[in-house]
């Protein structure tokens, strides 16, 4: 499962096509179906599992806004609640800040949650918990009590 995969699967929600056929189908829908899928399949395939996060800080009015010095936390925040949600370890490799324009600062950051014998049961969990995961992160990120912090959204 490579990074963009994931990363759309945390913005769309369900960036991968679906894993089984309606049973309803218009002669439409059949004859697209005949046209060679583009559809990939990852099922017992290894996949080293990476990815980046964005996310939108809505600063409080007034407070001085997160330095660099802040992104060690923010970052182990994440890694704990993907890791709740996926069960893997998630190590957090790098962080970057950026501007704070209108009382919102941005931040990214780069991860890893290691190799897994079997990328499609990977991306299906992606799949079925994208929104669960999302919601996680920010739970986690709102719990930092940080003086500088009003919200956080993920993918903003």
């Amino acid at each position: 499962v490579c990074r963009l995969e994931f990363f759309g699967t945390l913005r769309a929600g369900a960036f991968f096509a679906p894993l089984h056929r309606h049973s309803e189908r218009n002669a439409t829908q059949e004859a697209q179906d005949e046209a060679p899928s583009k559809e990939v399949s990852y099922n017992g395939v290894p996949a080293i599992v990476n990815g980046r996060l964005e996310l939108s800080l809505r600063l409080r009015r007034g407070a001085i806004p997160p330095a660099d010095a802040d992104l060690p936390r923010i970052g182990a925040k994440f890694g704990q609640a993907m890791e709740q949600e996926l069960g893997a370890r998630v190590q957090v490799a790098a962080g970057a800040l950026h501007s704070a324009d209108g009382g919102v600062a941005a931040a990214e950051f780069v991860w890893t949650a290691g190799w897994t014998g079997d990328g499609g049961r990977m991306q299906t969990m992606l799949q079925q918990r994208s929104a669960r995961i999302e919601r996680a992160v920010e739970e986690a990120l709102r719990s930092e009590e940080a003086a500088w912090l009003e919200d956080v959204a993920v993918w903003a």
